[in-house]
């Protein structure tokens, strides 16, 4: 369950193909993470007090032990859309807040 501007959006489990995606990327950063960061999956992230949400990956500072992260805490955040795990038509989008509405990742696969 993720909490967005007052409102609880409650989605089924990722897929297995969609939760193999974020493992494999964190076996492969591991090494290329950089000292003194932290590679998690799926924290609780605070944004603006009234989102709370969890990407699959977070780069964290290390050593915390936190029920949840502020985003300002977040070196980056990693949030893997397929489409078998994209919100139904009838489900409202989530625009991304507009601090980081810039960016985007697109990993491709060789």
């Amino acid at each position: 369950m993720e909490l967005v501007d007052g409102t609880a959006i409650v989605s089924l489990a990722p897929t297995s193909r969609h939760q193999r995606l974020p493992h494999r990327m964190q076996i492969a950063w591991d090494g290329a993470i950089p000292a003194g960061c932290e590679l998690l999956p799926g924290v609780d992230v605070v944004l603006n007090g009234s989102r709370l949400l969890i990407p699959d990956l977070a780069v964290t500072e290390p050593g915390a032990d936190t029920v949840y992260y502020r985003g300002t805490e977040l070196l980056m955040a990693v949030e893997i859309h397929l489409p078998s795990t994209w919100c139904s038509s009838t489900a409202p989008r989530i625009p991304p807040p507009p601090a980081v509405s810039n960016w985007k990742a697109t990993v491709t696969r060789r």
